[in-house]
């Protein structure tokens, strides 16, 4: 059975969790929490971090919960501090957290160690500081953090002893990553920049092989969120263009961008593929909406789901 969490992002929101049977969305439970940011899932353990549980410092935490054999989250966790501002993203290596913190510029290995980035980017509102948006374990080992502020991937080793460090272009703002299947490719979107720069990867060290478009011609506000692959294919959200973006993964590894179709909602966020379904969280309409990727063409679907302020998509199988 396919399991399917949404993070409600919302001071009564929490985790909203449903089954997959035969293509239908069915409501099971409501784990109560304030304003979860994001949440993986490692061995049948959920991984959740808040946005502010310490109201003098307006640090973040980070809680666990199990999930039982029916999906559901139980034995939640006492917070354990993220020892940052706004923790926007996490991951999980044989139960070592990582987190980032966004205004506070740092990554994070739980309980304690902290590495705080220094400098700033070329775009003074959004880039006045560091902004850590993303951390992932490569399938080397090494940690991979997004730097928004400074345009810059960082690698770390398992205890963040820095490694190395790539760039995007300036005030493009590096936000998260992808792998291709065979881990010889990394791509990062862009939030500024609404551009996807592929990297080649090798042993923690990234190599800038190429950057396109994804939003060519569009001339209002918009800004990149997440990106997922699927297959052969690279899925990225655009708020302000309001889309789901498709490029296609070529034979050296670079992109190509193919179409973009409506989300549905309103300034879409995560998005999260199952069965030939693209779930996107649209944060400013309070709801998720599905994109059918089973075809040559993405469409999308009349089905729709109302959460408040949904951030963040996962899921389970069990």
């Amino acid at each position: 059975m396919k399991h399917i969490y949404i993070s409600s992002c919302d001071e009564m929101g929490g985790i909203l969790h449903y089954t997959l049977s035969d293509g239908k969305l069915e409501f099971k439970q409501k784990t109560d929490l304030d304003r979860p940011m994001y949440m993986v899932i490692d061995k049948r353990k959920a991984y959740i971090a808040l946005r502010e549980t310490d109201k003098s410092s307006h640090f973040g935490a980070v809680v666990t919960a199990d999930i039982d054999e029916n999906g559901r989250l139980c034995n939640l966790s006492e917070p354990v501090s993220s020892r940052g501002v706004v923790p926007c993203h996490l991951c999980v290596n044989n139960g070592t957290v990582y987190t980032v913190n966004y205004l506070s510029g740092n990554i994070v290995k739980l309980p304690d160690r902290v590495v705080t980035h220094s400098g700033h980017g070329s775009n003074p509102k959004r880039q006045e500081a560091p902004h850590t948006h993303f951390v992932t374990v490569a399938a080397d080992g090494y940690i991979l953090c997004c730097d928004l502020g400074l345009d810059t991937v960082f690698t770390y080793d398992r205890e963040l002893n820095p490694i190395s460090s790539a760039k995007v272009f300036d005030g493009h703002g590096a936000r998260h990553l992808e792998f291709s299947e065979d881990g010889r490719f990394c791509y990062c979107v862009n939030e500024m920049g609404n551009t996807v720069t592929t990297f080649g990867y090798s042993k923690g060290v990234l190599t800038l092989k190429d950057t396109v478009e994804i939003l060519p011609g569009f001339t209002y506000q918009s800004t990149a969120a997440a990106i997922r692959r699927v297959e052969n294919s690279i899925f990225v959200s655009n708020r302000g263009a309001d889309c789901v973006s498709r490029l296609a993964i070529l034979c050296d590894g670079t992109l190509k961008p193919i179409e973009n179709t409506p989300c549905g909602g309103v300034s879409p966020r995560d998005i999260f593929a199952v069965d030939g379904r693209l779930f996107c969280a649209n944060e400013l309409t309070d709801d998720v909406t599905v994109i059918d990727i089973s075809g040559e063409t993405p469409i999308l679907s009349e089905e729709r789901i109302s959460v408040k302020h949904p951030l963040c998509i996962c899921m389970a199988e069990i």
